[in-house]
């Protein structure tokens, strides 16, 4: 059983680690790119915005999003543009979502990254645009596995071939490894025709909704009030239990300091909540704020915590905390602190959460 020293630094590592990870995946430029697993391995939803005329599409490219996306494309005689936000997937599912967005004369947008080949699809638009921090990113063809794919990769010449890419852009591209990924700058995706103009500013303003930087939530969290911080614990737990079940080591990388790429696999639901009761947060500090705990409070209230986990009979699950457990089994336990803490009364509830997720 970890000690409770050892747990109150992996609670305050944690801590660290929001601040930096929670740069949420779409509001942000990505900072680094995901393993090859997450490439095929996120699931992809769909969801149409700004009175149905905007489709967002996120997750990896799978056989099964083709048929689903051309039959919302058909039923939606309204839209207008596709925004893509995936990490790749499945050459053959992009071709045949690109050629679903060729067929309807639509636009594509990218506001935080569209990799690998997702590419495929975003070229696909008759207008192309991307955020102006966002990253398309480019490689050869590959299996799930990580081998190299020659199918796959003539697969991508002639999709690139078939929109006029220079050949310059496709021997780069066919020349970066599976294991890299070129990402071409605003400038130069606009001298090779890969975009065709700035975004308008409508779809720019779909960021707005998107989930804000933590670096500022941190400090809200040490003084808000108990219902917003509760609120906003409540989102968290929900979406840690969301990145756990989309792809364990994801969640384990995120809470171990990632760059806030891992959590593009959450639904945008999570992700609405998330930024809602960030907003919430931000709104109630305007008009009321509680003294932060002080290191006496934050140490009481982080022994505490984990004394009723273990009176519950979830010591066990604090096994996942230490060094050398399984990648697996942390999330599971970072999950059922902050449901422990959501689960005290008053003050306790209060003091853990605080203690948990702003250190103070």
């Amino acid at each position: 059983m970890p000690g409770l020293r050892t747990l109150r630094r992996i609670a305050l590592s944690f801590c660290g680690a929001l601040a930096l990870a929670l740069t949420l995946a779409r509001g942000n430029a990505i900072a680094a790119d995901p393993p090859l697993s997450d490439e095929f391995g996120t699931p992809f939803q769909m969801r149409l915005v700004a009175d149905r005329t905007i489709l967002e599409v996120y997750g990896s490219f799978s056989p099964a999003l083709a048929p689903d996306f051309e039959t919302v494309i058909a039923q939606e005689r309204d839209l207008r543009v596709v925004r893509l936000e995936s990490p790749g997937g499945n050459v053959g599912a992009a071709v045949r979502v690109a050629a679903a967005i060729r067929k309807r004369g639509l636009a594509t947008y990218v506001g935080n990254r569209c990799a690998s080949a997702c590419t495929l699809a975003f070229l696909g638009g008759r207008q192309r645009w991307v955020a102006p921090d966002a990253r398309v990113g480019f490689h050869q063809a590959h299996s799930e596995k990580g081998g190299a794919s020659e199918p796959g990769n003539r697969a991508l010449r002639q999709a690139y071939e078939s929109v006029g890419m220079p050949q310059d852009f496709i021997a780069h591209v066919l020349a970066t490894p599976p294991t890299e990924i070129w990402v071409p700058s605003q400038a130069e995706l606009r001298a090779m025709h890969v975009t065709t103009a700035d975004p308008p500013d409508a779809v720019l303003a779909l960021r707005s909704a998107e989930t804000p930087n933590l670096n500022s939530a941190r400090a809200l969290l040490k003084t808000a009030p108990d219902e917003a911080l509760i609120r906003f614990a409540a989102a968290f737990t929900v979406a840690v239990a969301r990145l756990q079940e989309n792809n364990p080591e994801a969640c384990w990388t995120f809470a171990h300091g990632g760059k806030g790429n891992e959590l593009s696999t959450l639904p945008q639901a999570d992700l609405d909540a998330i930024a809602a009761a960030m907003k919430h947060l931000a709104e109630a500090a305007k008009y009321q704020q509680v003294p932060p705990l002080d290191p006496d409070q934050r140490q009481k209230a982080t022994r505490d915590l984990f004394a009723a986990m273990r009176a519950n009979g979830q010591g066990a699950v604090l096994e996942g905390l230490r060094p050398n457990a399984a990648h697996a089994a942390f999330c599971p336990a970072l999950r059922a602190m902050l449901q422990a803490a959501l689960a005290g009364a008053g003050e306790h509830r209060s003091a853990g959460l605080r203690a948990l997720l702003a250190g103070g």
